[in-house]
Formats: C-alpha cells, structure tokens, sequence
C-alpha cells in the first residue's frame, strides 16, 4: 500500500466555495508531521493485459473473458447471403406455408364444426384455434432457450411428430374435448416446435438482410392462409361429415413430407453467441453478473 499525504497543510480554496485536498506519494515529499490529517490509503492494481488489449482484474473477469473466447457475436462473419443462407429461409417459408398457414385456416374448421355439434355455439367451438395460438406463443418461453441448446432440426424434428400426431388424432376424433387435445394443444405444440427455431436460425444467417429474409420466411404464413382454405373447403366438399377423419389424414399426408424438407433445410449457424457449440460456456455460471445483481 503507498501512503498518500497532502501536498499543503491548507486546503485549496475553490471559487465556488468548496474545499479540495491534494495528495501524492509520500515518496516524493517531505514528511508533514501532522495529526489533523488523515492518512489516505490507496489499493493500486496492475491489471493483467491479455490479448488484444483486454484487462482482468478478477477472477470472474478471467471467466467471462474464457467465455468470450469461444463464443462469437452474431454479427461477426455473418454469410448474410449464399445458397446455404437462402435454403435457410426456403425451409422456413414451407414451414410457415405449411403449418402456420394452417393454423391460419381455422376458420374453415369452424364452419365444418358448427354444423357436426349444433349444440356448441361458436364462441366455444373458437377455443380449439384460441388454444393452438395461446400453445404457440406460450412455447417460445421452452423453445427459445432449447434452441440456443440444440439447435434447429431436433426441435423441428419434435414439431413434425407432434404434428403428424395432432393430425392422426384428430382423424378419429369424434367429440369436442378430444378435438381441443389433438388439434388445440398438440398441434399448438407442434407449430411453437417449429416456429422459433425457423425464425432463429434465420436471424443468425443474416444481418443487414435479415428483415428481408424474415419477411419473405413469413410471408408463407400468408400464403398457406390463402391455399389452405380453398384446399380444405375443397375436400369437406367432397366428402360428408362422417368422413372428416379422412380429410385430417390427407392433411397428413400433404403437410409431413414438406416439413420434413424444412427440418432438412433450416440450420443453425455453429460458433455464434447463444448455442453450447464449446459445451461449456453455457455451463460456466456468470458469478460477475449475479454479483452485480445482488450488489
């Protein structure tokens, strides 16, 4: 520790009324022998320069900068463009087309429900489509976090079992309840399975295009929104109420095989911040930050 003392006995008289101490080394000044001031100690650290120019000062620094080292920003090395890039954002467009668009659709569920259970009125019938959104977006809580973890196609791999699922139960579904459990809450599942990790995986693909991407990926919201609808009327058309557990299984038959073309398509990048890709920078506990919270 190096002793501080003042350079003057008096303190310095500022213009607007305050007083200011002055202090150096005690090395470097005749010692003043006087007990009406205080002694100033001060704790002096040389910081330990690692690459780069970085600074540590403590062990928890040294642990965030152990994290730093293996783990990315998003927008260093962004490709924001490239076939792989693209592929990326065609895989998310059939996944939106697909089962969003479908989940938009439920509207010409409706119509078809109303007329099988005359003794529900429409603003319970609305729950099934009420609760598939409320599952979708409720997932993003667990699925955020899964992705930064996993990746993209095993949770996407989750959202099309869950689906096809949803799809086989809902063929042999005869009663309201059992509508609400495949098509309510499983197939909201499935969707929030496939959702995030679709938008996800695109943000890490692009940077300054990356609204553009996200846009045209959505966009197939809209478009299976529009096909899905006229495709559905079409096939409850032809076919009576008692066979409606068929038109769930053609259902089945034309969305699988497109979603699992997305799960082959979309892909996370490896090495950006967020996914485990060192497996073990999401383990090492930020003690710094914790720290500062309590503090």
């Amino acid at each position: 520790m190096n002793e501080l003392q003042p350079v003057s006995p008096h303190p310095v008289q500022q213009p607007d009324g305050a007083q200011q101490q002055t202090y150096h080394h005690a090395d470097t000044l005749p010692q003043i022998n006087n007990s009406e001031y205080p002694k100033v100690e001060a704790d002096i650290r040389s910081p330990q320069v690692l690459e780069e120019g970085q600074q540590i000062y403590d062990d928890s620094d040294k642990e965030n900068a152990t994290v730093n080292e293996h783990r990315q920003p998003d927008h260093i090395g962004v490709p924001d463009g490239g076939r792989r890039a693209w592929l990326v954002v065609f895989g998310a467009f059939l996944n939106f087309t697909l089962a969003f668009g479908l989940l938009n659709s439920f509207g010409t569920f409706q119509a078809r429900y109303e007329k099988a259970w005359p003794e529900f009125n429409s603003s319970v019938i609305t729950w099934i489509g009420s609760v598939q959104l409320f599952v979708l977006f409720l997932g993003g809580v667990i699925v955020g976090p899964a992705f930064d973890k996993w990746g993209a196609r095993p949770l996407m791999l989750c959202g099309t079992l869950c689906c096809l699922i949803s799809f086989i139960g809902a063929s042999f579904s005869r009663e309201f309840y059992q509508f609400l459990l495949s098509q309510g809450i499983l197939f909201g599942i499935g969707n929030s399975l496939l959702f995030y990790p679709s938008t996800s995986a695109i943000s890490e693909w692009f940077n300054k295009k990356r609204a553009l991407a996200l846009g045209l990926a959505v966009s197939g919201s809209s478009v299976g929104g529009v096909i899905w609808p006229v495709l559905l009327d079409k096939l409850f058309s032809t076919n009576s109420a008692n066979d409606d557990g068929r038109v769930h299984r053609i259902i089945a038959l034309i969305t699988i095989p497109f979603l699992l073309v997305s799960c082959a398509l979309v892909k996370e990048r490896k090495g950006v911040a967020g996914h485990d890709t060192a497996g073990h920078e999401s383990k090492l506990p930020q003690r710094s930050y914790a720290k500062a919270i309590l503090e």
